[in-house]
This record gives structure tokens, sequence and C-alpha cells, in this order.
């Protein structure tokens, strides 16, 4: 009988993970969003807001299909992707404009169609 120690099952297994690893395959990629807005607005005042995407390896059939901005559960704007118009860049940017008359609690919500997305948060004190 062949004796076969731990180190001859771990070698291969860490093999393995390490070509998957560097193939991207055991890794997702998910999406991320940054709030870039101002801190305090005049009631009434227009304000700019711009969302901040990034996704590493946009390719047809695998790509941010939605990033949709809301005022807690209120949706203000959502933008959309489909396979013959999404974002090929890594970083690129959505900005919505609008006018509030009280604080906004801002959440930023950007969806990967294979991976999801990690959403972000920004407060803009109305005064």
């Amino acid at each position: 009988m062949i004796r076969m120690g731990w180190k001859w099952i771990l070698l291969p297994c860490l093999a393995l993970v390490l070509l998957l690893a560097a193939s991207g395959i055991a890794s997702a990629d998910r999406a991320e969003v940054d709030v870039d807005a101002p801190d305090t607005a005049r009631p009434g005042e227009t304000v700019q807001v711009k969302l901040n995407v990034h996704h590493e390896d946009s390719a047809p059939g695998h790509y941010v299909d939605s990033v949709k901005l809301y005022d807690g559960d209120r949706l203000l704007k959502e933008w959309t992707y489909d396979n013959s118009n999404f974002e090929r860049a890594e970083e690129w940017s959505v900005t919505y404009t609008g006018s509030f008359d009280r604080d906004v609690n801002l959440r930023a919500v950007v969806n990967c169609n294979l991976h999801g997305g990690e959403p972000d948060t920004e407060v803009i004190i109305v005064r």
C-alpha cells in the first residue's frame, strides 16, 4: 500500500485554489458605488448628486445592469443597462440633479448582473 502524506493532498488543492484565483473564477466582482453629494443645502436649492461606479471586467454577459438612487425608500432615479448599452469602463459616474426641502437620506444601489453590488449612503442636511 502506498502511503500518501498530507502534503500530497494539500499541494494539489493549493495549486487549484491559486489557479482559480488567478483566472478570476474564485473571486466574485461585486460592483461598488460611492455617493458624492454636498453635506448641506438650502431649502429648494438645486444640488447635484454624483454616483461614482466601480466595476471590473465588464463585458457582454457581465456588466452593471442598474444604478438606483433613493431618498429613504423613495426611488429618485434609476439608470438601467443591458447587453447592448452597458458601461465598459472600470470607473464611471452618473449624476442626479434635484432640490429638496427637508433632510435627505440618500442611498445608492448598484447591481452587477452576475455578482450583485455594494450600496452606499449619504445624508444632505437641508437648513
